[in-house]
C-alpha cells in the first residue's frame, strides 16, 4: 500500500515496527520459555515494553504534529482556554513550528523522564498537572524557537 499522506505514512511505519516487534518476540521468547531462564524472559519483556512505549510515543507526537498544522486555529482555541500561562500567551502569536514545539511537548510520554533519575519511583515532585495532563512544572522544557 502506498501512503496517501503524511498520516497513512506514519501509520504504515507503526505498524511495521509492531510487526517486526511481534516477530522479534516470537523468535526468542520460545528459547526461553522452553530453558525455563526466567530473568532472560523477564528483561525480554521490559525491552519489549520499552520499545512499544518508544513506538507509541513517536506515533502520537507525529499524529498531534500533523493536527496541529492542519487544524492551528482550533488548537490556539484549545491552549487558550486549557493552556498553562505561558502556553496561553505563546500560542496566540506564535509561528506554527512553535505551535507543533507546544503541543507534542504537552503529548509526549518521553518528556516525563526528564530529571527523573534522582527521584524515588513514583515520584511527582517537580510535575504539576493541568487540564492536558502531567507537566514539568517548569518551562524549561518548551523550546524557544526552532
Amino acid at each position: 500500500m502506498t501512503p496517501q499522506t503524511k498520516f497513512d505514512a506514519e501509520t504504515l511505519q507503526f505498524d511495521s515496527k509492531i510487526r517486526r516487534l511481534t516477530k522479534f518476540i516470537d523468535v526468542t521468547m520460545n528459547p526461553l520459555v522452553a530453558a525455563k531462564d526466567i530473568e532472560s524472559l523477564r528483561f525480554l519483556m521490559e525491552t519489549v515494553v520499552v520499545m512499544m512505549v518508544a513506538y507509541l510515543d513517536r506515533y502520537l507526537t507525529n499524529i498531534i504534529s500533523t493536527a496541529t498544522f492542519a487544524r492551528d486555529h482550533d488548537v490556539r482555541v484549545f491552549l487558550k482556554k486549557h493552556g498553562t500561562e505561558r502556553e496561553k500567551l505563546q500560542s496566540q502569536a506564535c509561528d506554527i513550528r512553535t505551535l507543533r514545539a507546544i503541543m507534542t511537548t504537552r503529548a509526549t510520554l518521553m518528556s516525563l523522564r526528564v530529571s527523573q533519575t534522582n527521584r524515588p519511583p513514583n515520584s511527582r515532585e517537580g510535575w504539576t498537572t493541568t487540564g492536558g495532563g502531567v507537566e514539568p512544572a517548569s518551562d524549561s522544557a518548551y523550546p524557544q524557537s526552532l
